[in-house]
Parts: C-alpha cells; sequence; structure tokens
C-alpha cells in the first residue's frame, strides 16, 4: 500500500511483484506446513524424554488444529488454542529450569 501511495502505479506493480518473487522470500514463507509440525514434535521429544506427561501432545495437537479453524468473528476459539500452547511451553520450561537445579 505504501507503494502505491509514494511511487505511480506501473512502478508500484513492478516493485512489488519482484519483492515478492524473490527465491529466499518463497523459501522462507513457503515452510509454514513444515514448522506447523514443529511444536508438536518438540513436544513429542519432552514427552518422550519424561519432562511431559504424555496428555501434552494431545493439548498442543488440539491447540494446533483449532487454530486455522478459528471463526473471524469470536476470539475465543484463538485465545483457548494459544493459552493451551503457551501454557504447556511455560510448564515445560519451568520443569527443565527443576531439572537444570537438581543437577547443578
Amino acid at each position: 500500500m505504501e507503494l502505491a501511495r509514494n511511487l505511480p502505479i506501473d512502478q508500484a506493480v513492478t516493485t512489488s511483484e519482484n519483492f515478492l518473487g524473490a527465491p529466499l522470500l518463497q523459501l522462507c514463507f513457503g515452510l509454514d506446513p513444515l514448522l506447523l509440525l514443529g511444536l508438536p514434535l518438540v513436544v513429542f521429544g519432552l514427552c518422550r524424554a519424561g519432562v511431559l506427561g504424555w496428555w501434552a501432545l494431545g493439548s498442543v495437537v488440539v491447540g494446533t488444529v483449532l487454530l486455522p479453524f478459528s471463526p473471524t468473528s469470536s476470539n475465543l476459539v484463538p485465545a483457548a488454542a494459544f493459552v493451551l500452547i503457551q501454557l504447556l511451553l511455560a510448564l515445560a520450561g519451568l520443569r527443565l529450569v527443576a531439572r537444570a537445579r537438581l543437577r547443578g
């Protein structure tokens, strides 16, 4: 939008197409499905290591699945999904700190 305000339309379109067509930009933003699997895999590893219970994996999977299907009219579903995911990560962090203190 800012390009269209400050440049002629044809120049703004060319600049925008060149920017969005850059190969590294596609590499950065084309990995969304792969990144969506990252958090459940990390939690799986934490469950397997005994840091979290196996219920935690279900919590992250439910939270991750809820996010794309969130209605746009209400903020309750995304908030619940966010709490399911972030609360779990906070718990994992606290348990890892407690484990490090026991060993050190």
